[in-house]
């Protein structure tokens, strides 16, 4: 007869023997095993890392994932990885001899950082000196730009217009990206204190 292990069609010829005589032949089906799976999307806020969706085999050993960005497109072992704030897709493939076939995707979400609006800052009084503003809205000045006044010497009340550089990664903690405009005040000196 004929022997196979594989999945498929096989087919079972006997032949008659001593009392016997003819042969009779059937065939017979081996089904493919399935690959039970574990796949995690991910999500998250913008921080600068590369971030990429989970795959795991975890019914059998030896089987082989491979992973693409568009649907159609050539599947390679390189888990696309994404950095910038957005929604990405992956799909992936899981395959092994004798095993049936898992296909799938799963998306990757990275949501932008939020930067909080600075209040204006409590008013200062003139001393002679130049005095900043104090207005801070994020330690990283290559985020967050003054294009204004922030430091002064005389009384008045002054504007600094504050800018997002980066408005793919971040967003205002209102939700919108445009320009924040923050007032400070330099008081005139009391010569009567």
């Amino acid at each position: 007869y004929s022997n196979n292990t594989s999945a498929g069609t096989a087919t079972v010829t006997v032949t008659g023997k001593g009392n016997y005589t003819g042969t009779k032949t059937a065939n017979f089906t081996i089904n493919r095993a399935p690959i039970t799976i574990s796949a995690t999307p991910y999500s998250g806020t913008y921080d600068g890392r590369a971030h990429g969706i989970s795959v795991s085999v975890t019914n059998v050993t030896g089987a082989s994932i491979t992973y693409c960005a568009t649907q159609n497109g050539t599947y390679s072992s390189t888990n696309p990885t994404y950095t910038n704030a957005g929604t990405y897709t992956t799909w992936y493939k899981v395959t092994k001899a004798g095993y049936t076939t898992v296909t799938g995707s799963k998306t990757v979400a990275i949501s932008k950082a939020t930067i909080t609006v600075p209040s204006s800052p409590a008013a200062k009084t003139f001393n002679g000196s130049s005095q900043n503003s104090g207005i801070t809205a994020q330690a990283n000045t290559s985020i967050v730009t003054a294009s204004s006044t922030t430091s002064a010497t005389n009384a008045g009340t002054y504007n600094v217009v504050l800018k997002l550089s980066d408005t793919t990664n971040y967003t205002w903690s209102d939700g919108t990206n445009a320009n924040k405009t923050v007032t400070w005040t330099i008081n005139k000196y009391n010569l009567s204190n």
